[in-house]
């Protein structure tokens, strides 16, 4: 695993964040740092844009659309934006850990 692209992968989706600015830009920045943990995630972040990500939520929300109101609800942008990326969700193992087994 390269931490040291793991980090610039961080770096990238948060500087673009910033630079467009929002509510929708800093939920996706967030949702992607939370699961780019190896180098596959990575690099598809590396390889595609916020902007585009952002068009592609832009998009599903008008397919969705109510009297011209475009909604999603958070966990639809949250699967869009890591199918968008490519980013497997791991559930995290909540395994409680028995301080016996390492005596």
């Amino acid at each position: 695993m390269d931490k040291e692209m793991i980090n610039d992968a961080r770096k990238k989706i948060t500087d673009e964040a910033a630079k467009i600015g929002g509510e929708l830009a800093r939920f996706v920045e967030e949702t992607v740092n939370r699961y780019v943990n190896d180098d596959k995630a990575a690099e598809s972040v590396m390889k595609n844009s916020l902007s585009d990500c952002i068009k592609k939520i832009s998009s599903e929300a008008r397919k969705h659309s109510h009297n011209g109101c475009a909604c999603l609800t958070d966990e639809d942008v949250s699967r869009i934006t890591l199918e968008f990326y490519g980013i497997e969700k791991k559930e995290e193992n909540n395994k409680l850990i028995d301080i016996m087994d390492f005596i």
